[in-house]
């Protein structure tokens, strides 16, 4: 049975004869077939010396595919079969044989065509015998499917480093500085989805970030997070919870904010910020209740702000992106009462 790849082993951007092999019933080239992608494919042409279907048949059964158009190699009738390929992120040599993790590649296929046409002759004679008997022989397994052909960073030497292109070191430090930055932002994110640690870790992140100083509290305390401007002027307890729905008066978290507003100095500013609904998209949050109105009756007059994640998310967006400055945001939590009103 023929193992179909996804190429035709034919049409690309370039391909290129690589060498060539004979034996006595049939004929192989070795060739590289490079993509639009960048990737290359090393492919191995085969036809036989005798225009016989037996020998065809066989070459299709041990995983070679029948081409139906013109060959580059061979006219009158071409079977290839797709050995490896290189992906396109891999930094290739000219000899494709040469990448590293392709070395056996060449050494594979040198012997393969050696004894090829011995394969050939023993088949045929198990053929034979098992037909007398009343069976059929099953096909050889010769190819597993191709592997591709990836280098990663940890392949190539260190020593390379003191050879590397002005440009290569100039591109690599800008993947890295792209992928710290990528990784500070992803913190941000489990304010819209997670709970727990990861949550409140998230939570500081945002707050340092619109220029207060805040700190987790120990564990068994009424609040998570202690927080204050620089000058100490306006503090502030943030309570922090994530849940897959509303805030309810039951939650012990309304109960930890009252006890954290009965203890805390008259200065300090209580919040509840509540990632709610946090299983569910964003935009379909719209519609749903963050906190009952029996929370907000209770909390209201307090002078407690009750916020969501997604309030903190798009405060620590609009400072990012100029729309606020973090003046702006500390004044909103501090001066804001029951939900926020967040625009």
């Amino acid at each position: 049975m023929s193992y179909t790849t996804h190429s035709d082993g034919h049409s690309g951007m370039q391909i290129q004869k690589q060498k060539e092999y004979s034996s006595k019933d049939f004929n192989f080239t070795s060739a590289t077939l490079e993509h639009s992608s960048g990737a290359v494919d090393i492919v191995l042409h085969g036809s036989s010396n005798f225009i016989v279907s037996r020998h065809f048949q066989f070459l299709e059964e041990i995983g070679f595919s029948h081409f139906s158009g013109r060959c580059q190699f061979y006219s009158d009738s071409c079977l290839f079969r797709t050995i490896a390929t290189i992906s396109a992120s891999s930094q290739r040599a000219f000899d494709p044989f040469g990448v590293q993790g392709s070395e056996g590649i060449y050494e594979s296929i040198e012997r393969f065509t050696e004894k090829i046409a011995d394969l050939y002759s023993l088949h045929q004679k198990q053929n034979d015998i098992l037909q007398w008997l009343g069976s059929q022989a099953h096909p050889p397994t010769i190819f597993a499917p191709p592997p591709t052909i990836i280098i990663e960073p940890s392949d190539i030497p260190s020593w390379t480093e003191e050879v590397k292109f002005d440009k290569l070191k100039e591109l690599e430090s800008q993947v890295r500085q792209a992928n710290e930055e990528i990784q500070q932002l992803r913190e941000y994110l489990p304010l819209l989805y997670a709970s727990g640690d990861i949550l409140v870790q998230a939570a500081i992140k945002a707050l340092q970030y619109l220029g207060l100083k805040a700190q987790p509290t120990e564990k068994g305390y009424t609040v998570d997070i202690l927080a204050q401007t620089e000058d100490e002027a306006r503090k502030f307890g943030f309570e922090v919870t994530g849940t897959n729905g509303s805030i309810k008066k039951a939650s012990k978290k309304v109960g930890q904010v009252f006890e954290f507003e009965r203890i805390k100095e008259s200065s300090q500013k209580t919040v509840l910020i509540a990632n709610t609904h946090n299983e569910t998209p964003i935009l379909e949050r719209q519609a749903q209740e963050d906190f009952t109105q029996n929370v907000v009756n209770l909390l209201t007059p307090h002078h407690i702000l009750l916020m969501t994640g997604w309030n903190l998310y798009r405060m620590v967006q609009d400072v990012m992106g100029n729309v606020k400055n973090q003046e702006d945001i500390i004044n909103i939590l501090y001066s804001s009462a029951g939900i926020l009103q967040y625009e």
